[in-house]
């Protein structure tokens, strides 16, 4: 009997491209509070960039990863529009109330994001001392003995009305929600109950301050996929800011012209299903690469599925076939085969038959002698 052996071997291919840095935009409109100046400009990880809200330039914001609402007044219909299209492209946004703000407007603009809404002002003192250690935001932040910990204060706040389901990060003394993140269209936005520059609050100055925003602005940055599947995905993302031009995908054997489209700040490339080999690609603009890109077949097509015995039993019987299942033990398989292709063998059964009546045949004639 001869078996062939088929072996499946998966060869994946993935790309994984410098990261590029997060783009930060901080509207504000009466302070522009110089701690985010301190913590995010002239890093090499961020592009960090301010904007007063009466000189906003609303396609901007498109492209930002993180965007500070930085004790702004009010949310006029555009910057809502371009708020909820960032959340819906995966950015982040974190709420910073302001002391005279418009309740009712920001009210509104939550109920359609599902976030908590602003109640009334609470000018009690509270310290903020629940901390959750174990939000992404502070999960690698800590070591030691927490009671160590010096605790911000805060004296003056909203009360929030707990409509919705809330991750609350931290939390004042009488359990009131400081700072908490929502879930909005898959994408992060965080929520203050205080504003940070008002002189009673002295967040701004505490060591939280840091790790809370510097987490925030690198937990936006959504990485693109690390590889396409041919004929399966229809495109491929680019986080560069590009405009609409000829592009080509480029490898050893082939170069393709992809169609451009520019969707919520960012480049998608649709390859038409001209890529039909796995491997490396290159995107060039006018001679000049912009990224490395991956193309995988889909293994999907390569994946086994087995029936159990009592499946392939119950085929069997369904399809009347003269089939059977043979239990899996080497000798008794090998018995079968040698059955199978050579038939059953009884030469060994007569010749003991033979030598038994021949026996029989002599002890008969000695005894009638």
């Amino acid at each position: 009997m001869r078996t062939t052996l088929l072996a499946l071997i998966t060869h994946y291919i993935f790309s994984l491209n410098k990261s590029q840095k997060v783009n930060i935009l901080n509207i504000y409109e009466n302070q522009e509070l110089n701690n985010f100046n301190y913590l995010f400009k002239d890093t090499s990880m961020f592009n960090y960039s301010t904007t007063n809200i009466s000189n906003i330039q609303y396609s901007n914001i498109s492209y930002q990863d993180f965007v500070l609402l930085n004790e702004i007044q009010s949310v006029s219909e555009a910057l809502e529009k371009y708020l909820i299209q960032i959340l819906q492209k995966g950015s982040s946004i974190c709420l910073i109330p302001s002391k005279d703000f418009q309740l009712e407007n920001f009210n509104d603009f939550l109920k359609k994001l599902d976030v908590n809404t602003f109640k009334t002002t609470d000018t009690n003192t509270y310290i903020i001392e629940n901390i959750n250690y174990l939000h992404p935001l502070y999960s690698n932040v800590f070591d030691g003995d927490f009671k160590e910990i010096k605790y911000p204060k805060v004296s003056f706040s909203y009360s929030i009305n707990n409509n919705n389901i809330s991750n609350k990060i931290l939390s004042q003394f009488n359990n009131q929600e400081f700072l908490s993140q929502y879930n909005c269209f898959n994408s992060n936005f965080y929520v203050f109950n205080s504003p940070l520059s008002h002189d009673k609050n002295n967040f701004r100055y505490h060591a939280l301050f840091v790790p809370t925003f510097l987490n925030m602005a690198l937990e936006s940055k959504k990485i693109n996929r690390l590889y396409s599947v041919i004929n399966k995905d229809k495109y491929f993302v680019s986080n560069k800011k590009l405009t609409n031009d000829t592009y080509h995908v480029i490898n050893d054997k082939s170069d393709i012209i992809p169609t451009f489209k520019s969707l919520n700040g960012k480049s998608l490339f649709f390859t038409n299903n001209q890529i039909t080999k796995a491997g490396f690609y290159k995107l060039f603009y006018k001679n000049k690469i912009l990224e490395n890109i991956s193309f995988n077949y889909n293994m999907r097509e390569g994946s086994t599925q087995f029936y159990s015995k009592k499946m392939i039993n119950s085929i069997i019987s369904n399809n009347n076939k003269n089939i059977s299942i043979l239990d899996l033990n080497i000798k008794k398989i090998n018995n079968i085969i040698s059955n199978e292709s050579e038939g059953k063998q009884y030469w060994k059964l007569c010749l003991l038959l033979c030598l038994f009546f021949f026996a029989l045949e002599m002890l008969i004639i000695k005894i009638i002698k």
